[in-house]
């Protein structure tokens, strides 16, 4: 009777850790196994309504996605991952990588609890996924790990969002304030290109700390 008393106790405060970051109640649903209901009852009423629309499928928004998104996405799903090889279960590994995702691009952030939970499924095969359809790819030239739709359908046509962004740094204010708003900038290297901004500005500015460690650096 403890036993399951304490299951529910920690399926209820999952529920609410999950509303409280903007989750729908089929994504709480699936996360906690609590019927949907329930969930209604005890987590919305009249002044608070949950989130409605179509829910997120990473497999049609992934390949359209702008350049930051793709960025901001590819960062979660790393975290999320070495979490989960940390020794993070699943869910709190999922919690976990949104919380630090949106500690770093804070009111930036362009993924909400929903959309990190659909990529996540996708990543892994489980939960709303019937198998893993996107997998993390190391790039050959940056080292980075990017989210990649599996047969290389992102990797052929497009390089890492990361190695784009390089390029594209002094040519598109959005890339330029995107890195520049980030709460821990990097330091200005003593010599600077003004054509591109360095190769190893990039891991720093975005805190690619998860970088593949077995990939080159990138900062040559």
């Amino acid at each position: 009777m403890a036993c399951r008393a304490t299951q529910r106790i920690r399926a209820l405060s999952l529920a609410l850790e999950c509303a409280v970051l903007g989750a729908r109640v089929r994504t709480i649903h699936e996360l906690t196994g609590l019927r949907q209901s329930e969930l209604l009852q005890l987590l919305f009423n009249d002044e608070r309504q949950p989130p409605r629309g179509r829910a997120p499928d990473a497999r049609e928004w992934l390949p359209t996605a702008s350049l930051v998104e793709r960025a901001e996405a590819s960062v979660l799903a790393a975290n999320f991952v070495r979490l989960r090889n940390s020794g993070f279960c699943i869910t709190e590994g999922l919690l976990s990588a949104y919380r630090l995702y949106r500690a770093l691009y804070g009111e930036a952030a362009h993924l909400g609890f929903d959309r990190a939970f659909d990529l996540v499924a996708h990543v892994t095969g489980l939960w709303t996924s019937d198998g893993a359809s996107i997998a993390m790819t190391a790039c050959a030239r940056c080292g980075c790990e990017f989210l990649d739709i599996p047969l290389g359908r992102l990797h052929q046509n497009d390089a890492c969002p990361f190695c784009r962004m390089l390029v594209r740094y002094h040519l598109d204010p959005r890339i330029a304030a995107f890195l520049q708003g980030r709460p821990r900038r990097a330091q200005t290297p003593r010599s600077t290109s003004t054509s591109r901004a360095p190769r190893c500005m990039l891991p720093h500015a975005l805190h690619l700390a998860w970088t593949s460690p077995s990939a080159s650096t990138g900062t040559g």
